[in-house]
């Protein structure tokens, strides 16, 4: 079930973000999108992700689970890398693309669970990592 929504919710989500040409747009596209759902369908938001959710509820007991989670982290840390990078302005912000899509993948992770008990709060989180890009 984690491979089904990966493939149905979180691939096409991250799409334009792993595009050859994607950049800023792109990322604050994702992220603004996040927000708008997180306002706009709070009950949708407070049920969170599916990979959020059984991480932290199983990815201690359960091996399949715990390797699910790092990938979905390192999916969209990659997704945001790459538009990170096409975001650049010189090639000191090329190479420090990842580290920095390391921290804004650790802080969406935040904000999906934080929108299990403040929508409103996941919703501005969202809104101010795509104002910092």
């Amino acid at each position: 079930s984690l491979d089904r929504y990966k493939e149905r919710q979180i691939d096409p989500a991250i799409a334009a973000m792993k595009s050859p040409d994607a950049g800023r747009a792109e990322l604050r596209a994702y992220l603004s999108a996040l927000a708008k759902v997180f306002r706009g369908d709070p009950a949708l938001a407070m049920r969170g992700c599916l990979v959020i959710n059984s991480v932290t509820e199983l990815g201690g007991r359960d091996e399949a689970v715990r390797q699910a989670g790092i990938a979905y982290r390192q999916l969209v840390a990659d997704a945001m890398a790459n538009a990170l990078r096409g975001a650049a302005k010189n090639d000191a912000e090329r190479a420090g693309a990842p580290a920095r899509a390391r921290i804004m993948s650790a802080t969406l992770i935040g904000a999906l669970i934080t929108a299990h008990f403040d929508p409103e709060g996941a919703a501005r989180l969202c809104r101010q990592m795509a104002d910092e890009i």
